[in-house]
């Protein structure tokens, strides 16, 4: 999975949840689900997460990821600098992320 378009360059806060539930999955590059915090969990969609740092999604709270939708259909769902975004396992959240830049990746 090689995203690329409009994204989001967010920081993650990740979120507590109980014991035996999933946090983010484990690659450099996962599609998650997730919503716009002031819309709410019905603005749910799909997202590609793409770690910045590491060879994997951070696992502590501060690290810096790219987000991008899924579909580029829903390049006008990305959240808005300085907003938050919830990221999800199933509808649990598991992660809230405050964006610090948006972007869109040059056309080659």
């Amino acid at each position: 999975m090689n995203p690329k378009g409009k994204y989001a360059v967010v920081r993650l806060k990740l979120l507590p949840v109980e014991q035996g539930s999933s946090r983010l999955p484990v690659g450099k590059t996962v599609a998650v689900t997730g919503y716009r915090a002031s819309y709410g969990i019905s603005d749910l969609f799909s997202v590609v997460l793409v770690s910045t740092d590491s060879d994997d999604m951070p696992k502590q709270d501060g690290g810096i990821v790219k987000l991008y939708p899924l579909m580029p259909q829903m390049e006008s769902r990305l959240p808005e600098v300085g907003s938050t975004f919830i990221l999800t396992d199933g509808s649990t959240p598991v992660a809230a992320c405050q964006v610090l830049e948006c972007g869109e990746d040059p056309v080659r």
